[in-house]
């Protein structure tokens, strides 16, 4: 279950006021499920979808019911099956795949996650996520920090959220007590909670035992933290007073208040402190190594999203400074909570907003200002939180509910490496011809995948500082306007700081730039669709069509002076052959290079009898004497036809077989006819539809030129009648 994470998320439910209607199920489960009785809202729920199974709200409810209990794998099968039903709230896309994760079906709720970023706008949880490609295997892939083992102290209740005082350790739990009337907390089913202790004898906790007897409240009590001379403490506990909720409840909101040790080692002087507020709650609380500044987690208004984790300073007269957000970098949408700041200077918290395994993972915010989810083994599918850390960062605690058979459960872990090594990026970016700094230069930050972790710009000096975390390899990428980008490759499993200037060139330009026109009539083309491929990489650059001089233009990027460049240009407009030249060539000047004086780009016109063999420059087909079968080298050239036809589908030919006068008319007509023939069949061979081209032989019918019966002409002026057209009959 989820005891401690909610229970301590939200403003806590006193009481509901009231019996629930017996005739309508579901206002009462909604009743119910508004006054956070969770276990008891399924069963009613429950009882409507036997009434009616296609429900969708009762199938959102159920699933938002065993969410919030950490019942995933319950919660991913209802919401499955109210999408299913029509359910079509983003908000349950969102937590559709928050419990897909849980159940580590992390491509699934990848998917989930888009479709619920396609129906929202301006949620950072969203923008973090894309920046996090791949985040599952990377925060899977134990590195080999942490080692985790199990404590003896837990219970079959919830214990969480422990914390160091003297030679103790001081932790909340959900366990049964016996002080008088036994009351239970309706979200869970389980007791209120209370502040236990153990001692530490190394390895070895003691039996836990109430903390402190006397300041126990009837409902929660904890978490806590302590001062650094150990005679005061912060703890979190149910305000006294009521505050009216929505609906027919009322809600009994957390506070922080502050005890001091007397000198009868009794905890006195309760003080609450100046920002509780009866609208909303206050909790966490966790002091700096000074003991100065006071962090705490809270739902206040003006926060980002759930809870937020806020700040105040303490000043010598024990003074408490307005509470501050700790802004965008740590807060988040979602729900940031149980801070914890080590000697080190690193914030430790949890947050189920930034990206993660699933439900609340640990993350760090080292002194470099950089945010690190810890990954595994500290972090899982399910709900991890309230890590500690002693002061050398030999060990620490933590809370997680992983397994499922029990509420949250404490867990032990070594630290094999340090959190407290700052490592960095910085460096001078300057103009590469003047040596002037570049001010406001784009540095993006990427891991070795290629996925982008961050985004810095350069001060007015040209200078950048970029904070990183270490045995991790990074490449970072220049980006500016009017200058060339480029990238660098660097890691930090050596030293701390990486030290790297960067001058940048700039891009006068390199544009390229083309004319298609008419074959015949020489007129720029409009409406031509161009296409340019990138031989190198295979990719396409540009997709566009002509303007009304027939002109198009695409713009290089990343490219310098003196790089040979091949980029592959495909023409295609109706009503023109089809069309694709190679253009090789050096960019040995800025500006633009001129494709049309390179290769020719004009586009033969098709038209209703046009002989497609000219558009082609067809060699003349040959045939062994007195035969029609296709020889290898007349193949070479219907192939041509073939490639013509396929990319201009519209098109109908009539093949026709011509002779020249010589040998009888009978013979030459028949002869041409099977010629005719043979050479459609081979080109329907070769895929092209049979009704699209058909073959006629017309012997000596057509002759071009004078060489007809009887009349003296060479063998040059007989080959001229010796021909095939392949002319257009329909288009």
């Amino acid at each position: 279950m989820k005891t401690s994470y909610y229970i301590i998320l939200l403003s806590m439910l006193f009481l509901c006021i009231n019996g629930f209607s017996q005739k309508r199920l579901q206002k009462r489960a909604d009743q119910l499920f508004d006054c956070y009785n969770y276990s008891q809202a399924i069963e009613v729920y429950q009882k409507i979808l036997n009434k009616k199974e296609d429900n969708a709200k009762a199938m959102v409810k159920l699933g938002d019911c065993y969410r919030l209990l950490g019942n995933t794998k319950k919660a991913e099968e209802y919401y499955s099956k109210a999408i299913e039903s029509g359910e079509s709230e983003p908000l349950t896309y969102f937590n559709y795949a928050s419990t897909l994760k849980g159940n580590e079906r992390y491509k699934t709720a990848n998917e989930w996650l888009l479709k619920y970023s396609e129906a929202v706008t301006n949620d950072s949880r969203i923008d973090r996520h894309n920046k996090e490609k791949r985040y599952e295997k990377k925060l899977v892939s134990d590195v080999g920090r942490f080692e985790i083992s199990e404590v003896s102290i837990n219970s079959k209740y919830s214990d969480f959220s422990p914390a160091y005082y003297k030679n103790l350790l001081i932790f909340t739990s959900a366990r049964e007590i016996n002080l008088g009337i036994k009351r239970r907390y309706g979200w869970t089913n389980e007791p209120y909670l209370n502040i236990f202790v153990s001692k530490l004898n190394g390895d070895t906790l003691s039996k836990p035992e109430l903390f402190d007897k006397n300041n126990n409240t009837k409902f929660h009590n904890g978490p806590v933290c302590f001062t650094p001379d150990e005679n005061t403490m912060y703890v979190t506990r149910n305000s006294r007073k009521l505050s009216k909720g929505k609906g027919k409840k009322k809600e009994n909101h957390l506070k922080i208040y502050k005890y001091e040790l007397n000198d009868k080692n009794k905890w006195k002087n309760k003080m609450e402190l100046p920002f509780n507020n009866e609208k909303y709650s206050v909790g966490h609380p966790t002091l700096s190594t000074e003991g100065n500044i006071l962090y705490f987690v809270s739902d206040m208004p003006g926060g980002y999203g759930g809870t937020d984790i806020y700040s105040c300073i303490i000043d010598e007269d024990g003074n408490y400074s307005t509470p501050v957000n700790l802004g965008y970098e740590v807060n988040t949408e979602g729900n940031e909570m149980f801070p914890f700041i080590h000697k080190s200077g690193v914030l430790f918290f949890a947050s189920d907003g930034h990206v993660g395994l699933g439900g609340l993972d640990v993350f760090a915010k080292l002194k470099s200002g950089s945010i690190a989810n810890l990954g595994a083994p500290i972090n899982s599918p399910k709900d991890d939180f309230g890590l500690i850390l002693d002061d050398k960062q030999e060990y620490g605690y933590f809370s997680s509910n992983r397994n499922e058979t029990v509420g949250d459960d404490i867990y032990k872990f070594s630290m094999l490496s340090a959190f407290n090594v700052e490592h960095k990026l910085s460096g001078v970016i300057t103009d590469l011809k003047d040596g002037y700094p570049v001010s406001d230069a784009i540095i993006i930050l990427q891991d070795k995948e290629g996925n982008t972790l961050a985004e810095y710009k350069t001060d007015e000096d040209g200078s950048y500082s970029i904070p990183l975390e270490p045995g991790k390899e990074y490449k970072i990428i220049t980006k500016l306007e009017d200058y060339l980008n480029i990238g660098h490759n660097f890691s930090t499993y050596d030293a701390k700081a990486v030290k790297q200037d960067l001058a940048l060139e700039r891009s006068i330009g390199f544009t390229l730039y083309g004319i298609v026109n008419d074959t015949e009539s020489k007129e720029p083309l409009e409406g031509v669709k161009i296409t340019l491929i990138d031989n190198k990489t295979g990719k396409q650059i540009f997709d566009g069509k002509t303007n009304k001089n027939g002109e198009f233009t695409k713009k290089l990027e990343d490219n310098h002076l003196n790089d040979d460049i091949s980029v592959s240009v495909k023409m295609k407009r109706e009503g023109f052959r089809s069309k694709t030249v190679d253009v090789n060539t050096n960019l040995s000047d800025y500006g633009n290079v001129v494709i049309h004086k390179i290769v020719d780009l004009s586009l033969p016109k098709i038209e209703v009898g046009t002989d497609i063999g000219k558009l082609a420059a067809l060699n003349p087909i040959y045939f062994d004497y007195n035969k029609w079968h296709i020889r290898n080298d007349a193949k070479i050239e219907l192939d041509k036809i073939v490639k013509i036809m396929n990319k201009n589908p519209g098109i109908i030919i009539e093949l026709g077989s011509h002779t020249d006068s010589r040998g009888s008319d009978s013979f030459n007509l028949k002869l041409s006819d099977k010629r005719a023939k043979a050479s459609a069949e081979y080109i329907i061979e070769q895929g092209i539809d049979k009704n699209r081209i058909s073959g006629k032989g017309l012997g000596e019918t057509k002759l071009i030129n004078k060489c007809d019966n009887g009349v003296n002409c060479s063998d040059e002026e007989h080959a001229l009648n010796r021909r095939t057209e392949f002319k257009i009959v329909k288009f």
